[in-house]
Order: C-alpha cells, then sequence, then structure tokens
C-alpha cells in the first residue's frame, strides 16, 4: 500500500511541475498563424495561373487554419499563408491589397495550433532565409519535399525570416530530430544554407 502510494504522490508532484513549466508560458504574438483570403471563386475549380503574382508572398491552398471558417455555398475560397504573427500578416496583406486584391482578409488559427490548447511546445522552424524587403522573400521559389509541408514566413526585428516547417524539440511529433536527420541533408543538397532557429 505504501509503495502505492509513493508512486501516485510521484506522478501528482511530476504533473504539478509540468503544470508549473507550463504556466510560466509567456504569450506571444508569434502563437498565432494566419492566412490571407484573397479570393472567393464560384464552384469549386480554381484556376491557380490567375493568381500566379502571389506565389512570392507565400503558398496558395484552399484549405484554411480557421477553425470555424465562413460558410460559402457554392464558392471557394482561396488563401495565401502561412504567417506567424499578425504583424507578418498585416504587411503581406498590405502588399497583397496594393496588387490588387482589394478585398483580401486576414484569418487565423485563434493561437490553436501553436497557442496554449495544444501546441504551445512547438517553438522551432527550419530557417532557409532572412530578408530585408518583403520583395526578396519569393515563397514561390522553395521546394517542398512532401505536400504536408509548408513554408512560413515571420516579421520579427526588421526582417522577413522563411521557416520550413515547425517543430518542437526532440522526437514528440513534430519532431525536430527527425527533421534534422532527413530534412535538413535534403535541403542543403538543394544549396540551402538551412539552420535550426526559435522563432518564439
Amino acid at each position: 500500500m505504501k509503495i502505492k502510494t509513493f508512486v501516485v504522490a510521484l506522478l501528482l508532484l511530476g504533473y504539478t511541475l509540468s503544470s508549473k513549466a507550463q504556466d510560466n508560458y509567456q504569450s506571444s504574438e508569434y502563437d498565432v498563424i494566419y492566412q490571407i483570403q484573397v479570393a472567393l471563386i464560384n464552384g469549386n475549380s480554381v484556376n491557380w495561373t490567375k493568381l500566379k503574382n502571389l506565389t512570392d508572398l507565400g503558398q496558395l491552398t484552399t484549405n484554411t487554419v480557421e477553425l470555424d471558417p465562413a460558410d460559402t455555398p457554392g464558392k471557394t475560397p482561396v488563401y495565401l499563408g502561412y504567417y506567424l504573427g499578425k504583424s507578418t500578416a498585416q504587411k503581406v496583406l498590405a502588399e497583397v491589397k496594393k496588387r490588387g486584391y482589394t478585398k483580401a482578409k486576414m484569418v487565423s488559427d485563434g493561437a490553436y495550433q501553436l497557442g496554449h490548447s495544444t501546441g504551445k511546445h512547438i517553438r522551432y522552424g527550419l530557417q532557409l532565409g532572412a530578408f530585408k524587403s518583403l520583395r526578396l522573400v519569393k515563397v514561390g521559389q522553395y521546394p517542398k519535399k512532401n505536400d504536408e509541408d509548408r513554408i512560413y514566413l515571420q516579421y520579427k526585428g526588421g526582417a522577413y525570416k522563411v521557416f520550413y516547417n515547425l517543430y518542437t524539440k526532440g522526437d514528440t511529433p513534430p519532431g525536430l530530430a527527425e527533421a534534422k536527420n532527413e530534412l535538413v541533408p535534403w535541403l542543403k543538397k538543394k544549396g540551402y544554407q538551412v539552420f535550426v532557429q526559435k522563432f518564439r
């Protein structure tokens, strides 16, 4: 009986320490992933070539990070992304509107993917570059090993930083250790000076 009590006490202590560590986390602007809804297409067939002038700013997709996207019967929303933090998305949105997409708007994941509820340990990315000007970012130039991979953009410290995927430290999915073993060598073979960088 004493052994069971001791084990339960250890488990509770571990939970308490874990909870305290989580409580000490300082929220960040970069907890939230944003996209920009650039178009609302009639039907479900998107002519991607018409949107080609946006590919330097982000990845085009019909999938949204929104938890509760607006219902648009008979129409397909097209999104541009992915942006870490509101200030990043605002800068890209201004450029998108300059290019004629005057009805474009920001949407977000509400801090679900990276925020307190599910993913606050996701703090690392494979940084591919940092640029002083949005014109130099050219998101469309970066290769993707898998269709699920994402290129993220973050404006921080006066520079636009480009990240290939986001990770937790170690082996916990999405694990940084696996990325170091597989993606880093692959990206280096492609000619990129990639390195692991904490983004928040």
